[in-house]
């Protein structure tokens, strides 16, 4: 790991997975499952970087962690990522949901869930959801 990223990718982890800073939904054995899916994915994250730094010729800046270096990183696991789709899906769906015709009930409850969304996208704290 580099540098810092163990206490960073524990808080990551409660905070996304755990349902807070408490982490109470992975309970007291953990997860193994969930473990293995975000090593997995973070180290798919590194083959990426790693073979898109190649394609780039990138080259690390003077005190820098190289492009190529053989450490996870906070972004391999993704640590910080916005949540939910990005701006072209959001605006999909909210057009496929404003034509459904009806609906007044789920269409209320929708509106509050994207509230609560942009909330935790203005906040960072994904435990509100």
């Amino acid at each position: 790991f580099e540098a810092g990223l163990a206490p960073r990718l524990a808080e990551h982890v409660n905070e996304t997975y755990g349902g807070g800073a408490q982490g109470k939904e992975l309970g007291e054995r953990g997860n193994l499952g969930l473990a293995r899916r975000l090593l997995q994915r973070a180290v798919q994250n590194r083959i990426t970087r790693l073979f898109n730094s190649i394609q780039e010729g990138e080259t690390s800046g003077e005190g820098a962690e190289p492009a190529s270096s053989d450490r996870l990183t906070v972004a391999d696991f993704e640590v910080g990522a916005p949540l939910g789709e990005g701006t072209e899906q959001k605006a999909a769906i909210d057009e496929e949901v404003g034509n459904l015709i009806g609906m007044g009930k789920a269409k209320e409850w929708f509106q509050q869930v994207r509230q609560k969304v942009a909330f935790v996208e203005q906040t960072g704290t994904r435990s509100d959801l």
